[in-house]
């Protein structure tokens, strides 16, 4: 097998995407895969991943893998876990604190940062429209940080997100409370159950 069959092949078994780093195991030389892109085989969509030119780009699964500390949150998580029908404009992601966030200045990402106890409170895996896995927040997660910021997002969408939240059979309310209490917003919380 030639290594450009191999690289077709890997490209199969990865839903049309490929790193060098899995190029690399399969003794695969970035040679080939340069050369692939100036034969229109492969397209580079950031550096180190690529896809097959027949494939739509997976923007949640590419920009996660270009800022690999960046876990989907706010509007984001909340049309990931379809609690909003609007595809989001610009992605929103959560970071550390302290993280360099400069290189991504050109890109439609809105970050917030958090210390690292916060950062990880509620991380999850699920998978993209295209099937790769990516992290975001769990829905309890979601809905707190939408309503922590609810001043600068669109209102309406985190109202409906909380709406159809609360209308779910699968809500976790002491989950929820629990969050509330570490992000330092449970009357807030409170006062939106209560309202809806």
């Amino acid at each position: 097998m030639t290594q450009e069959n191999m690289v077709l092949s890997l490209l199969e078994q990865n839903n049309g995407y490929l790193t060098t780093k899995e190029a690399y195991k399969n003794n695969i030389h970035g040679e080939t895969l340069r050369r692939m892109v100036k034969r229109n085989l492969i397209e580079c969509v950031a550096h180190g991943l690529y896809i097959r030119t027949d494939v739509f780009p997976d923007r949640f699964y590419i920009s996660q893998y270009r800022c690999s500390k960046g876990i989907y949150s706010h509007l984001t998580a909340l049309h990931l876990h379809l609690l909003s029908d609007r595809d989001p404009i610009r992605l929103s992601m959560t970071v550390p604190t302290g993280t360099n966030t400069k290189s991504f200045a050109n890109e439609n990402i809105i970050f917030y940062y958090n210390e690292p106890k916060l950062y990880n409170l509620g991380i999850i895996k699920t998978n993209s429209m295209s099937g790769k896995v990516i992290k975001v927040y769990d829905v309890e997660r979601t809905i707190c940080d939408c309503l922590r910021h609810r001043d600068k997002m669109d209102y309406d969408l985190v109202l409906t997100g909380l709406k159809r939240y609360l209308r779910s059979k699968e809500r976790d309310n002491y989950k929820l409370l629990e969050y509330a209490t570490e992000l330092k917003m449970r009357d807030i919380i409170h006062r939106y159950m209560e309202v809806l």
